[in-house]
């Protein structure tokens, strides 16, 4: 199997991880699951997962994030081995590790403290940008795939690009807004 193929096959695993990943992200906040371990990073002291409902979502959602984490650091590590002259390839999952990171510290004062439902939009937010990050570099690889000349190149030159760019921002700002407007002011 070629380079590109192996990076194209990482980056599109890490991308299905990454909805599955905020799928259920979504369940741990549905059920209201987010507190049901009581400690970061080990499960009730160990890695054995719990039996209650609540908390196995959790669990599931802590050991979807550690694979993610895995499969992203596996393409950044391709990236930087077999492709440092192409920055599609080389920059998606780089800037994936550094919002991964956040997501994480994010996720572990959920478990440990209190969050702000603002601080609960930027993990969100993280974990989409994420996906985006997969999505391109997996898009991008595919390019390079059947063009490794490089004569095609990723652009928002057409309607149809920028539209989705725009949607893209879009989605970021409404979700932002909507999160921090809904989010009732402290008491004195």
């Amino acid at each position: 199997m070629s380079r590109v193929k192996i990076y194209t096959l990482l980056a599109s695993t890490a991308a299905a991880g990454c909805c599955v990943l905020i799928a259920l992200g979504g369940a741990v906040c549905f059920m209201g699951a987010a507190k049901a371990i009581p400690d970061w990073p080990t499960t009730f002291g160990g890695i054995a997962p719990p039996g209650e409902p609540g908390a196995f979502i959790e669990y599931l959602h802590r050991v979807g994030a550690v694979v993610v984490g895995l499969l992203v650091l596996a393409l950044a590590a391709t990236g930087l081995l077999w492709f440092r002259s192409r920055p599609w390839l080389l920059v998606p999952p780089l800037l994936a590790l550094v919002l991964l990171a956040v997501v994480s510290a994010i996720g572990a004062l959920v478990v440990l403290g209190s969050v702000s439902p603002v601080l609960a939009a930027v993990d969100l937010a993280g974990a989409l940008m994420v996906l985006s990050l997969m999505v391109t570099a997996a898009l991008a690889a595919r390019i390079y795939l059947r063009n490794p000349d490089g004569t095609a190149r990723l652009a928002f030159r057409d309607p149809f690009s920028r539209l989705a760019l725009g949607s893209g921002i879009a989605l970021y700002v409404v979700l932002f807004t909507g999160l921090s407007v809904g989010t009732p002011a402290p008491e004195n």
